[in-house]
């Protein structure tokens, strides 16, 4: 077939060519997780190897026990959410293809493609263009964020996040068309959500969704027409929602007061606790320089305790929100994404106004890890980034002046400042900063301990080693980064560029758009899929420049084997101590017992004999 052929059979399946452009964030998730498809690997960290010890305990016995004596000295299996996946009715279907032959982490990533397509229709539904739709689903389903929550063992932290587009489009179906039948859709996918079992997540979607009503409300109080029948039906969604729910979350309440979530004497876990990982303003860097403050694990210096990656979301992305921003129409959606967005970034903090909730807002107190609230404000950056690049797309076509302005000054800031101040960033961050994070770190490991003594050992000749290391790798990481991100802008923008001075000369323009939106396209999966397999692959040196490969070595040192996460499933669940367990005999012996005195695997504490 010729090329021009080819061409005119994609202008006659156009139709089908669009509804199939959703699929990108599919073919973007086979890339990323390549590596674990096939089912002969997986990722292995350790809350994970806690879950598989587990979950070989339950499949070596014949009943399923309501009590686990391994786990804090004993805990009821049911109200602590060991069992939730039972309880999510999807969970079944995964299952049936998992006996078939689907390896069991096709489950993690069908989740996250539903979470794709849950962004498309949404944005579909906010009269957003397929393509801008379809590229902001991608980039939601391989957000970095999303993908250390599921590399390090937080599944169903995921598959509750996957919802909170659903919940919106519902939502909105609701508001456009207040029936039964839109009722039941929102009120199931309310259920299915919080029957995933991470109520945290939860519970900051139905955060998100009153702050979407009071939105509402205050423009149906400025348009002078209140909706009586449609918050009322808003209300017995979430109601009905809940009540689906409650054949796992009664156990649990019903738990929580011996839990540690009450442990402050108030009905809380203590403020300190709760706002242990709490982001810092500073790292807002982190959005636009993801290695500034490290890249998570050893090399993360700054203010939370630690954290394995940096919350970063695209520099691009970044970039068509502020254009969509400033240039989309200011709709209701609009105004909710932006006051959403800035509210859970101050929240994110973990400041006074967190403070505030965490002493007046109902359960918020029993909550941890004020920086989850950051996927919140990634949600609300796709659906603006979508906006942006539909603004694109119309402006380049209206041959409007802002976008070439616009994407002027963005290649001058990012890609001519950035790279001539390059060793001023990088410089900035230096010895003494690095200092002050182990100081923090043996102060509240040590508390009792004398400074003095701390401030002696960190003289010491050896701990200056490391921190002289861990200094040059950070600012090799700075730089390297800066050099990415202009190469990512520089690549995208002057496409965009080019288009807009080329556009009125082509005939056949719909095919530069399509051209276009694939440039775009691939600018965007690459920015976040560099990151990606930073994040994913620690140990592997190949996607470093020379310099920080050099670095990255010379700080890890022998250690550096020990960040893998991606491991062969067939060697390493099996272990001696796994041997020596099963193969126990004495006069004492138990259906479930805890047998680890070498601790030759962290986190090996609950296998069954």
């Amino acid at each position: 077939m010729s090329m021009l052929n080819f061409i005119k059979y994609l202008k006659f399946d156009k139709k089908i060519f669009k509804g199939a452009i959703v699929f990108i964030a599919l073919v973007a998730l086979i890339i990323v997780y390549s590596g674990a498809l096939a089912g002969t690997h997986d990722f292995y960290p350790n809350d994970k190897v806690s879950s598989m010890n587990v979950k070989e305990a339950v499949n070596s016995s014949g009943d399923y026990p309501y009590w686990f004596p391994w786990m804090m000295g004993g805990i009821p299996s049911v109200h602590s959410f060991q069992n939730v996946s039972d309880y999510y009715f999807p969970n079944y279907f995964f299952k049936a293809l998992n006996f078939l032959g689907m390896p069991w982490f096709w489950n993690f990533v069908l989740h996250l493609f539903f979470g794709g397509v849950g962004i498309f229709v949404l944005l579909r539904k906010l009269n957003i263009d397929r393509f801008s739709s379809a590229i902001s689903g991608m980039a939601f389903s391989i957000m970095p964020h999303v993908t250390a929550m599921l590399v390090y063992g937080h599944g169903s932290q995921i598959m509750t996040i996957v919802y909170m587009p659903w919940v919106f489009y519902s939502y909105l179906r609701l508001r456009e068309n207040t029936s039964l039948s839109n009722l039941g859709i929102f009120s199931l996918i309310i259920g299915l959500q919080i029957l995933r079992g991470h109520p945290q997540i939860a519970y900051y979607t139905w955060l998100m969704l009153g702050l979407c009503l009071l939105v509402d409300l205050i423009f149906f109080l400025i348009n002078r027409k209140i909706d009586i029948k449609f918050f009322l039906f808003t209300i017995a969604g979430l109601a009905l929602g809940v009540l689906s729910s409650l054949s796992l979350y009664i156990p649990s309440l019903s738990y929580l007061p011996y839990s540690d979530r009450v442990s402050d004497g108030s009905g809380g876990m203590g403020f300190e606790n709760a706002t242990e990982y709490s982001f810092s303003f500073g790292e807002i860097l982190t959005f636009f320089i993801p290695s500034y403050y490290g890249f998570g694990n050893q090399s993360y210096w700054g203010s939370m305790t630690m954290t394995n990656f940096p919350n970063y979301m695209g520099i691009l992305v970044l970039l068509f929100a502020f254009y969509g921003l400033i240039r989309y129409k200011w709709t209701v959606f609009k105004w909710f994404l932006l006051v959403c967005s800035s509210l859970f970034l101050i929240l994110s903090f973990g400041g006074d106004f967190y403070r505030f909730l965490y002493d007046n807002l109902f359960y918020f107190s029993k909550f941890r890890n004020p920086m989850y609230m950051l996927i919140v404000v990634q949600f609300c950056t796709v659906c603006l980034a979508a906006m942006g690049i539909k603004m694109v797309f119309k402006d380049l076509r209206s041959k409007k002046i802002f976008l070439p302005i616009f994407l002027g000054i963005s290649m001058f800031l990012f890609c001519v400042i950035f790279l001539i101040f390059k060793e001023t960033f990088s410089n900035s961050v230096t010895s003494d900063d690095i200092k002050y994070k182990y100081r923090s770190s043996f102060v509240k490991q040590y508390p009792d301990i004398d400074l003095d003594i701390i401030e002696d050992y960190l003289a010491s000749p050896e701990y200056s080693l490391i921190i002289s290391k861990h200094t040059k790798l950070v600012q090799s990481m700075i730089s390297s980064d800066i050099n990415t991100l202009a190469i990512i802008v520089a690549f995208c923008f002057l496409g965009i560029l080019i288009t807009f001075f080329i556009y009125q000369y082509f005939k056949s323009s719909n095919y530069l758009m399509y051209i276009l939106s694939a440039l775009i396209a691939l600018s965007v999966f690459f920015d976040i899929f560099v990151v990606n397999q930073k994040l994913m692959y620690p140990e592997n040196t190949n996607h470093l420049s020379k310099k920080v490969a050099d670095n990255y070595l010379d700080f890890y040192d022998s250690k550096i084997d020990n960040l893998a996460l991606l491991k062969e499933t067939e060697t390493y669940v099996s272990s001696d101590v796994v041997k020596e367990i099963k193969s126990y005999e004495g006069d004492d012996i138990f259906p479930f017992r805890i047998l680890d005195p070498k601790r030759a695997h962290s986190n090996e504490w609950a296998r069954h004999q």
